[in-house]
C-alpha cells in the first residue's frame, strides 16, 4: 500500500481500553492511523481517508491552533481525492527529464482524477491555507505542492472530465484558481526554503510563464485569461485541436498557433527566471 504518512499510531492499546480517545493526542494518532492506511490508488480504502479527515477535524473543532491537525486533514483529502503527495513531487522534479512530452501530458499521464474529485482537491488546499494556526517549513511544503498539483490536475481533469479533451469545460472559476495556485504554490515552496533552481519550482515558474508570457487574448488584471490556458491544454493533450486566439499574428488561427506555448522561447526563460507575480 503506498502510505499517505509513515507515522504508526502509538496509542492503540490505549483506545482499546478506552483511555486517551477523547484527548488531542490521541485524536491525531488515531486520524495518523487512519491515514496510513488511506491508498490514494485504492477507493477501497477511501474510507480510511474519511476517518482521517474526521478526526482531525474534530481535533480543529476543539483546538484551531493545531497545524498538526490541518496538515492531517489537508492530507486525506487529498488522498481521497485520488492523489499521493510524494509521487507528485516526483512527476514534478521529473518533469526536466521529460523533454519529449509536454508537461501537461506527463501530469495528465500520471493524476487525471474524476470530476468528481474535484471537490476533494480543493478541500485540500483551502484545508491548509485556511488554518489559523502556525505554520511550519513541512506546512509550507504540503500546501506549496497541493496548490502546483491543484494548479495542473483541476484543469487537466476538468478537461477530460468526459473521456475525451474538452477543454470549454475547463471554467473561469478553474482558471482563477489554477492562476491563484501557480502565484501561492511558487511563494509557499520558497518559504518552506526549497531552492528557486529546484526542478519542483522551475516547473511551476516555467508553466505559469508559459502562459503569463502570451500577449493574444490578454485580460486585465489576470495573469493568463481563460482562453489561454484553454489553449495550451488542448494544444498539449489534443493533437488535432485548433486554438481559439492567432497567437503568432499570420491572420490565421491553426495549429501552427500552438508553437506558442513552447518553453524554450526567449520570454519564456526571462520568466522563468523571477518568481511569479500577477
Amino acid at each position: 500500500m503506498k502510505k499517505m504518512t509513515f507515522v504508526l499510531c502509538t496509542c492503540l492499546i490505549f483506545f482499546a481500553l478506552g483511555g486517551c480517545a477523547a484527548s488531542v493526542d490521541g485524536r491525531i494518532e488515531s486520524a495518523k492511523f487512519s491515514l496510513d492506511r488511506c491508498d490514494p490508488d485504492d477507493t477501497t480504502t477511501h474510507t480510511n481517508c474519511t476517518s482521517a479527515i474526521t478526526t482531525a477535524e474534530e481535533v480543529i473543532a476543539s483546538n484551531a491552533d493545531n497545524m498538526e491537525a490541518y496538515l492531517l486533514a489537508s492530507s486525506g483529502y487529498f488522498g481521497r481525492a485520488g492523489l499521493n503527495l510524494l509521487e507528485l513531487v516526483e512527476t514534478f522534479s521529473d518533469l526536466t527529464d521529460s523533454a519529449a512530452q509536454d508537461d501537461y501530458v506527463v501530469i495528465a499521464d500520471a493524476a487525471t482524477i474524476a470530476g468528481d474529485n474535484l471537490t476533494d482537491l480543493a478541500s485540500a488546499e483551502t484545508t491548509l491555507s485556511g488554518s489559523t494556526a502556525t505554520f511550519t517549513d513541512d506546512a509550507y511544503f504540503q500546501l506549496g505542492v497541493i496548490q502546483v498539483a491543484e494548479a495542473f490536475v483541476l484543469p487537466i481533469s476538468r478537461a477530460k472530465s468526459t473521456g475525451t479533451v474538452d477543454v470549454s469545460l475547463i471554467t473561469a472559476e478553474d482558471r482563477s484558481r489554477a492562476e491563484g495556485d501557480f502565484v501561492s504554490g511558487d511563494d509557499n515552496l520558497i518559504t518552506a526554503e526549497i531552492d528557486a533552481d529546484n526542478e519542483l519550482v522551475q516547473a511551476v515558474r516555467e508553466n505559469f510563464c508559459r502562459l503569463s508570457t502570451q500577449a493574444v487574448g490578454d485580460v486585465a488584471g489576470q495573469a493568463f485569461s481563460l482562453a489561454q490556458q484553454r489553449d495550451q491544454i488542448g494544444c498539449a493533450l489534443d493533437s488535432a485541436y485548433t486554438p481559439s486566439l492567432d497567437y503568432n499574428a499570420d491572420g490565421a488561427t491553426n495549429r501552427t498557433d500552438c508553437s506558442s506555448f513552447d518553453p524554450g522561447s526567449a520570454a519564456i526563460t526571462a520568466c522563468k527566471a523571477l518568481d511569479t507575480a500577477i
